[in-house]
């Protein structure tokens, strides 16, 4: 009722919206008759728009068809010649492979004018990057993917691919979120060399699906991967693990920042020794201010002893960093 009403009202210039986590998976699983409502009133009123510069539409986990109806508005709609920012996180069912939606490429071609697209990872291929290159070019400026632990992973881009993509569009930052615990080899298959990676977000929860041991990641090596691969262009770097494996973290996040001097960010919520800490602090003290500005580590599993000493190397490195956001605690 609301979007059919907003739908009818004259001389309204609509430049956002957002209707996010609208769940048809749970939410409206059972109830047939509402969702088609839901749906049609929902295309009909995009179809209407005019103006949209920004569009979120992440979590509503829906069918296909229905997915591809809302695609084909969107699509067909004036706005997608005003359109900048596309959210679609988890747009369809929790696996679905929106590259054999014909309605999700459709969309796609349409686009001219996008600078900011956020999806999943398992919405992309090369026909899908192929599309983004030709069509958006110097436009698009920033690619956001999430790849989550509970959908199928596998290497479906090669450096060939993001190489080309990269020649098209020169602009486009990449930005990887990681949730869940997955394998080191569907870490490193989806960093794929010859990606302008500028943001690398790993949330390694053992809360979230999987079936891994910890000690399966080989977290170490996934960190050396992004510092060997993406030192020329990383700008933030975050991780945070809520367990303990045989495979510590010391030597590769040290490793890690001294290699991508373009650091701005560097989040870290894991288990290390103050040893590391207090290289970690130092190296951030010989950064120039305005490089990294943000230096956050949250040492897990520390004893009351150690926090006091965390408390001791915070307050040596206060004055040194004191130009930048700094936070060392115990988690």
């Amino acid at each position: 009722m609301f979007l059919t009403h907003l739908s009818k009202v004259r001389g309204t210039k609509i430049l956002s919206l957002k209707i996010d986590y609208m769940d048809f998976y749970h939410g409206w699983r059972f109830f047939e008759m509402s969702r088609a409502r839901l749906v049609g009133a929902l295309c009909k009123f995009i179809r209407k728009q005019r103006h949209l510069q920004f569009i979120d539409i992440s979590g509503a986990q829906i069918d296909f068809r229905d997915g591809g109806r809302v695609l084909k508005a969107l699509a067909a709609c004036h706005a997608k010649n005003t359109l900048q920012t596309l959210q679609m996180k988890d747009f369809f069912e929790l696996r679905y492979m929106a590259p054999h939606n014909d309605s999700f490429l459709a969309a796609l071609r349409k686009f001219t004018t996008l600078k900011h697209l956020y999806l999943n990872f398992i919405y992309l291929n090369q026909t899908v990057l192929d599309i983004l290159g030709k069509k958006l070019g110097t436009t698009l400026e920033s690619l956001r993917l999430v790849i989550d632990s509970s959908e199928p992973q596998g290497r479906v881009l090669s450096h060939y691919d993001w190489t080309n993509f990269r020649e098209r569009s020169p602009n486009c930052k990449v930005i990887f979120h990681f949730l869940g615990m997955m394998s080191q080899i569907e870490y490193t298959s989806a960093l794929c060399r010859g990606a302008q990676v500028v943001e690398v977000d790993i949330l390694s929860w053992e809360g979230y699906p999987n079936d891994l041991e910890p000690d399966t990641e080989r977290m170490s090596e996934v960190v050396m991967h992004i510092a060997n691969n993406f030192y020329k262009d990383l700008v933030r770097f975050r991780i945070s693990i809520d367990h303990t494996s045989e495979d510590p973290l010391d030597n590769s996040l040290i490793y890690l920042l001294q290699k991508c001097t373009k650091l701005r960010e560097f989040t870290i919520n894991a288990a290390m020794t103050l040893a590391t800490v207090d290289t970690i602090c130092k190296l951030a003290a010989q950064r120039m201010p305005k490089i990294l500005d943000h230096l956050e580590l949250r040492v897990r599993g520390l004893s009351p002893e150690n926090t006091s000493q965390l408390a001791l190397i915070t307050q040596a490195y206060m004055n040194q960093i004191n130009t930048r956001q700094l936070e060392l605690r115990s988690d």
